[in-house]
């Protein structure tokens, strides 16, 4: 390697000095530009580094924003758990909460109490919270893991959702087969009783004070068997027998047995009979327990005010017939009038709610109709369509 002469020596007069210090520069000249092309290069793929970040962060925000609305767009309620603290919720989770916990859990607390035993629920199982206080309320709450292989216990993921209109529901079937076998259980002595008291109304003198006390029975007697058959018609299934049923004679039958119902109250009966010997399809004590119903709803109806209840059969479209059971009571208004075949609704004082629900079943499983037509302060109407016997339902 060439060296510079120390001070006092003499540069060689050759021009080697120079020919050295030239390519010394030319080295260090080829060096810089080397290092500003590299520079160059490192400056660049740092901006692609950098515009990469940016695009990258960009796509993460945009998809953490979606799911964040994702999560806040479910119906159900979702709280994502990492070693016992809240780290996500939804909205929807803490409107379900609220009933169990105080309002206002966010991100970052720690996991309300009422949601740490669910922690410990099998994935998959449901952990079920009830409360009576207020508005009887139930959540239902299921817990899965973060991490494949079931992760920590402390992290988990847990989907709230309301329960209370199943439990409801579970109640309300566990309710009605109680019902129904209850019901059983009263018929069969209550059958036993009303042939009896006709026993007895038969053995006994007309216009005697006998006589009357034992229509008040069967009054009674009967008025508790459409209570009872209208429980099992709403609550089972029993098969429809249809066949052919004589009309007059079976209307005239019916009217008879409502003859006590309405001594009772006071109140007159007329059967007003257009048809003559005609012969429908029904299944007999299934359509006595709607005109039945009917009826007494129209006897409960006229209760303050008297009146006569008739029941009209006519002639209706092709292949049928219209019965028509006709009040002259306090009528239904306009309001109600979409609700009365709901079960559990009623206008009537006194009444559960049952009869216009089971006649509305009955009536389907006839193929058949009913509606309603009524005047507040005149009285209503109610048609049922059957079909004769032989015509195509």
């Amino acid at each position: 390697m060439a060296t510079l002469p120390s001070s006092g020596q003499r540069l060689p007069a050759d021009g080697t000095a120079e020919r050295a210090l030239a390519a010394a520069f030319q080295d260090f000249n080829q060096a810089a530009g080397l290092l500003e092309r590299s520079y160059a290069d490192l400056r660049g793929e740092l901006a692609r580094l950098r515009r990469e970040l940016r695009r990258k962060n960009q796509e993460n925000s945009a998809m953490r924003a979606r799911l964040e609305a994702i999560l806040a767009s479910l119906p159900c309620g979702v709280v994502v758990v990492e070693g016992g603290r809240v780290q996500a919720i939804n909205g929807a989770a803490q409107k379900l909460i609220t009933p169990w916990s105080e309002p206002g859990v966010e991100a970052g607390q720690e996991l309300p109490p009422c949601l740490v035993s669910a922690l410990e629920t099998p994935n998959g199982e449901e952990f079920c919270l009830e409360t009576e206080q207020g508005e009887p309320r139930s959540l239902g709450v299921t817990a899965a893991p973060l991490e494949a292989g079931g992760g920590v216990p402390e992290n988990r993921l847990l989907i709230l959702r309301d329960t209370t209109l199943e439990r409801k529901r579970q109640r309300g079937q566990a309710l009605a087969e109680m019902s129904a076998l209850l019901a059983h259980e009263i018929r069969n002595p209550l059958a036993g009783m009303e042939l009896f008291a006709s026993l007895l109304a038969e053995a006994t003198e007309d216009g005697t004070e006998e006589k009357s006390w034992i229509e008040q029975l069967q009054a009674g007697l009967r008025l508790l068997a459409a209570t009872v058959n209208n429980v099992l018609h709403l609550y089972s299934e029993p098969a429809l027998e249809l066949a052919p049923l004589r009309l007059k004679r079976f209307l005239r039958a019916t009217m008879e047995f409502l003859q006590p119902l309405a001594q009772q109250r006071q109140l007159a009966l007329e059967l007003d009979d257009r048809l003559g010997a005609v012969e429908v399809a029904a299944d007999a004590p299934r359509l006595q327990q709607v005109l039945f119903n009917l009826a007494l709803n129209a006897m409960r109806a006229m209760a303050a005010s008297g009146g006569c209840l008739r029941i009209v059969a006519l002639p209706g479209a092709t292949g049928q017939i219209r019965i028509e059971i006709v009040d002259q009571g306090c009528g239904i208004a306009a309001e109600d009038l979409a609700k009365i075949f709901e079960p559990g609704f009623s206008t009537l004082p006194g009444s559960p709610g049952l009869g216009l629900a089971v006649c509305r079943k009955i009536m389907d499983q006839h193929h058949g109709t009913i509606s309603v037509t009524s005047k507040p302060g005149e009285g209503t109407t109610f048609a049922l369509t059957l079909w004769r016997w032989g015509a195509a339902a």
